[in-house]
């Protein structure tokens, strides 16, 4: 079967524009502090440094490698500076990637640790998922799943200690 030039023209064409759209052309720059817009809490009565320690176990066994800490007054004045007992930090994930069908997906943690009074502590989860698709990014900032599974890997954590 022989090829009219009208269709090795469009067929070219098609070519080009998938090629173009399967490369891409969108940069997607993570932010490492994640602003409160959907932040997920809970609180556990348990000292501070225990509770540290669990979150940061339970972040690395659901598969999240940890970047570095900081305190968090660096990036936000905390709003609750009376209630606390002053202990306070502020966890960063490495941002972990996939593919989907039509581009990548980035998400990344920020776990926000406060000494409560009483021997509490509460902790605050923000999550990102940013999803790149051609001349396209899109930002999420809840994930229900994800954040119900870590609170309740730190309480069966620190349960059993």
């Amino acid at each position: 079967m022989k090829r009219t030039p009208r269709a090795l023209v469009f067929q070219s064409f098609f070519i080009f524009i998938l090629s173009f759209v399967f490369t891409g052309c969108a940069t997607i720059t993570v932010p490492k502090y994640i602003k409160d817009s959907h932040p997920y809490k809970e609180v556990f009565y348990y000292r501070f440094n225990e509770v540290q320690e669990k979150a940061r176990v339970a972040l690395s066994e659901i598969g999240w490698s940890i970047e570095s800490t900081a305190d968090p007054t660096v990036f936000e004045r905390n709003k609750l500076l009376n209630e606390t007992e002053g202990e306070q930090i502020l966890i960063f994930s490495k941002v972990r990637q996939g593919w989907f069908i039509l581009g990548k997906k980035y998400s990344r943690v920020n776990v926000y640790l406060r000494a409560g009074k009483n021997n509490t502590a509460e902790v605050e989860l923000r999550y990102i998922r940013m999803t790149s698709v051609p001349f396209k990014i899109f930002e999420k900032f809840e994930n229900d799943r994800f954040a119900k599974k870590l609170f309740s890997l730190i309480d069966k954590k620190l349960a059993a200690q």
